[in-house]
């Protein structure tokens, strides 16, 4: 008894060890989820067990060399200002719901998608243009449709921008009982070996986009096709822009979303569907290769903008216009990248 409590006392000692020498050189923020950061673009909504994006969050994020700048507004959107319920006097407004790309991950609050696309709309259709950033980083079909709900009555609408429901290991998550909401993984203690233990762990529970059966990439139809569904019986413009998930996939020329299934149920509820197929590093992160650069995020703005205002499309993912012909910069391009004193200098208060 008195050798086991040696080795017992042994062995607490050992870890009591670990845990100081984790705690002096370990920046805390590297063991949390992203929700559990305290300034974190996402926070764990405990009721409903999804996440949200957290209201007035902001923060200078590098993607390698390139800083990038984002701020959420009192309601959630991506946005540094406030809008009113009623859009204004000849405006044209849409609501962007997606995930990550949606929200604009690794590109700056001047050059998200929304933004961009804003600038574009607003030079075809000469009249003002608010296109609203209701992105949510790492949702999936399923939290479009929840999102549209919880949004679709707060402000005046013209249309929907829908960003392809690429995070289908979410969507698994979610599974057959999509109503009652999942938590994103082990709870948080404040123990380092723990926070350690599990972030080394996690990757093992999430699955890839090919480990899925058919009916996962069904269930996230059905949700896109509901949201489209109700988006359309309210009168509003909807389209669907598709694209890779990531750059080798992309420039291999395999996207792995089906596009064509989603085009063949969308396209008869009237959604106006497009793609790009992105298929160079310029249209990529300089070190994040499963989101946009800015020059990806201007292919995306272009495409979506052309199929908003002419109704034409050749189909597919598109390989034109390339992101070494649009403004922005990226990683193979001779545009410098920007620095974090750039980023910081569009902050805020």
């Amino acid at each position: 008894m008195r050798r086991r409590l040696q080795a017992l006392a042994f062995a607490i000692a050992v870890l009591a060890a670990l845990e100081a020498v984790l705690r002096a050189m370990v920046p805390p923020e590297e063991l949390l989820f992203s929700y559990e950061r305290p300034n974190s673009v996402l926070m764990l909504d405990s009721d409903k067990k999804t996440y949200l994006p957290r209201p007035l969050a902001q923060d200078v994020v590098p993607d390698g060399p390139n800083y990038w700048r984002y701020r959420m507004n009192a309601a959630g959107l991506r946005a540094d200002k406030e809008f009113p319920r009623e859009r204004p006097a000849g405006t044209v407004r849409y609501l962007a719901l997606g995930d990550s790309w949606i929200w604009g991950q690794t590109t700056d609050q001047s050059l998200t998608l929304e933004a961009q696309l804003e600038t574009i709309l607003a030079s075809s259709l000469h009249k003002p243009v608010e296109v609203l950033d209701a992105g949510v980083p790492g949702g999936g079909a399923y939290d479009m449709l929840v999102r549209w709900r919880a949004l679709r009555d707060r402000w005046q609408l013209d249309g929907l921008v829908l960003g392809a429901p690429k995070n289908i290991g979410r969507q698994k998550a979610v599974g057959a009982e999509r109503a009652v909401w999942l938590g994103g993984g082990a709870p948080y203690l404040n123990l380092y070996l723990y926070l350690g233990l599990r972030r080394l762990v996690i990757p093992y529970t999430r699955s890839g986009l090919r480990d899925f059966d058919d009916a996962t990439w069904g269930t996230a139809l059905d949700d896109t096709m509901t949201l489209a569904k109700e988006a359309r019986a309210a009168g509003l413009d909807v389209v669907l822009g598709m694209w890779p998930a990531t750059r080798d996939q992309a420039i291999a020329g395999d996207p792995v979303v089906p596009y064509s299934r989603f085009s063949d149920a969308l396209t008869p509820l009237g959604v106006r569907v497009t793609g790009a197929r992105l298929a160079s590093s310029a249209c990529w992160g300089f070190e994040d290769h499963t989101h946009p650069s800015e020059s990806g995020y201007r292919v995306l703005a272009e495409i979506l903008a052309e199929r908003l205002t002419t109704g034409s499309d050749p189909g597919g993912l598109r390989t034109q216009p390339r992101c070494e012909d649009v403004p922005g910069s990226g990683p193979t391009k001779p545009a410098p990248p920007r620095s974090r004193a750039q980023a910081e200098a569009t902050r805020v208060p």
